[in-house]
């Protein structure tokens, strides 16, 4: 009897282990919510084009075509006294697979097969009618994809996913800056 009492003890406290509250984690945050980059024209123009947006997995709260949009209004100032710059966001596409849903049974199994998510975009900034250039374009496209157990919980997914968004932002970023350095350095104010 004594040794049923002590399975049931160690099994009701191995229960409210599992139960337990993790703490938040801290992420990373976007590297470039500092610093803008100035152009020299007198108006910044955001544009998604209509097929641009696909629809997104319930899942990934964090859209990318939204993030995009944020992106290019914080991001971008005009500083000149003519001209016009239009950003346009010609593909914002998420992909997920195996992700499950939360009220899928499976969830609770682990699969052979691992999920992954990832995005894939193209965004172009178009200037017209500036002392420099009469017209001109950068483009930066960015695409990737991360694999994660099968057997993580839904909560650290959404975690990951938003983490995700923010490392593959940096990079876009970081992309898209090269890209207008190299094609249109004369469009950029340095500061």
């Amino acid at each position: 009897m004594q040794n049923f009492l002590k399975g049931i003890s160690c099994l009701l406290l191995l229960g409210l282990i599992g139960c337990a509250q993790t703490s938040e984690i801290e992420l990373p945050g976007f590297s470039y919510v500092s610093n803008t980059i100035s152009l020299d024209v007198a108006e910044i123009q955001v544009v998604a084009n209509a097929g641009a947006v696909e629809k997104q997995d319930a899942l990934l709260d964090v859209s990318i075509a939204q993030t995009l949009e944020d992106w290019a209004k914080s991001r971008f100032v005009a500083t000149g006294s003519k001209g016009k710059a239009i950003i346009t966001i010609k593909q914002s596409h998420t992909m997920s697979g195996g992700l499950k849903r939360k009220e899928d049974i499976h969830v609770l199994f682990n699969s052979d097969k691992p999920d992954y998510f990832g995005a894939k975009v193209l965004v172009s900034v178009e200037i017209a009618g500036t002392q420099s250039y009469a017209k001109g374009q950068a483009e930066a496209f960015l695409e990737r994809k991360v694999e994660i157990a099968s057997d993580v919980k839904l909560a650290f997914r959404r975690r990951l996913w938003q983490q995700f968004v923010q490392t593959f932002m940096n990079a876009f970023d970081e992309q898209m800056l090269l890209n207008l350095q190299t094609y249109l350095p004369k469009v950029l104010v340095k500061q």
